[in-house]
């Protein structure tokens, strides 16, 4: 027979256990596609924030997701179901809908690369930016997971190479025909 203390903890763990299954029904993850490389100063590129319910169940109500730029960037547009910071606009609070378990959902944004490194957001000597993302309101109120980026740069326009002068169309018939004329004059000579 088992005594009261036993049966305590054994209904301790039975409620723990109960409650990490609850939890566990309920799994959003969130990442941002990488920013490509080489990102010139004044170019726009795209983000896209990717979300996913990899629990087995769904969320009972819309969430919340938000995505920060570095000081040397900033959005170029504000989706409807987004909300921006201050302008130059380098955060955004956006809402997703409800995603059921194994959904996923995307939001792509517009951001362009204002400034070369370093910043005043940057440690000195250190060029390497990030986009942070993070996960506000999971449906029940609560934050979630966040994510940062693979580390990116934004680098100054290479300077314009001027063109190789060619030989238009018409100069490569005379050119062509000069070297005829000339191998023709040789043949003709007499030995």
């Amino acid at each position: 027979m088992l005594s009261k203390h036993m049966a305590r903890a054994a209904l301790a763990v039975g409620l723990t256990t109960l409650t990490l299954a609850a939890q566990a029904a309920v799994d959003l993850t969130i990442n941002v596609t990488p920013v490509t490389q080489p990102l010139y100063l004044n170019d726009t590129t795209s983000i896209t924030v990717n979300l996913e319910n990899q629990g087995t169940t769904g969320m009972g109500a819309a969430g919340e997701f938000e995505v920060t730029l570095p000081a040397e960037m900033h959005f170029t547009a504000v989706p409807a179901n987004c909300t921006a910071g201050p302008a130059p606009v380098q955060a955004m609070t956006c809402s997703f809908a409800a995603l059921a378990a194994g959904a996923q959902s995307s939001q792509s944004f517009q951001a362009q690369a204002d400034v070369l490194y370093p910043s005043s957001n940057n440690v000195p000597g250190n060029p390497y930016l990030y986009i942070l993302a993070a996960i506000t309101n999971d449906g029940a109120g609560a934050p979630g997971r966040s994510y940062q980026t693979g580390a990116f740069y934004i680098d100054p326009r290479p300077a314009a190479v001027a063109p190789v002068p060619t030989l238009e169309t018409w100069g490569l018939g005379v050119l062509s025909l000069l070297i005829g004329a000339a191998a023709m004059r040789r043949r003709r000579r007499p030995a």
